[in-house]
């Protein structure tokens, strides 16, 4: 049994880098693209709304490392103290609830606009 959780370890961290790799080289491409196609203008905007995602990731990432906690659980009247995997999923709640806040709020800006008097 042990060696299937070890299979099933490994391959979920196999296929975690992979999805981190395929996004970073999609991102790299797409940028590289959109500023070799636009013009003037654009290549100093494209390249701030690209920096703005990377350094607003990275924020929402630390705020989330820094607001995790690590306390131990009772889980089926077993302690489970593993600091590691306690952290890393309190990170991934509070990113998740913060990137659904910034999407929400998006949202609701973008349809405030739809209301504004158009003269």
């Amino acid at each position: 049994m042990d060696v299937l959780t070890d299979i099933m370890l490994f391959l979920m961290a196999t296929g975690l880098v992979a999805a981190i790799a395929v996004v970073a080289w999609s991102t790299i491409l797409t940028v590289r693209n959109r500023i070799k196609s636009g013009k003037n203008g654009e290549d100093k905007t494209l390249r701030r709304v690209a920096l703005s995602i990377v350094v607003g990731t990275l924020i929402v990432l630390l705020l989330a490392i820094l607001l995790s906690s690590a306390d131990a659980l009772s889980i089926n009247g077993k302690p489970y103290d593993n600091a590691l995997w306690l952290r890393l999923a309190d990170v991934f709640t509070i990113s998740a609830g913060i990137l659904l806040v910034v999407a929400v709020l998006s949202l609701l800006l973008d349809w405030g606009k739809s209301f504004r008097i158009k003269s």
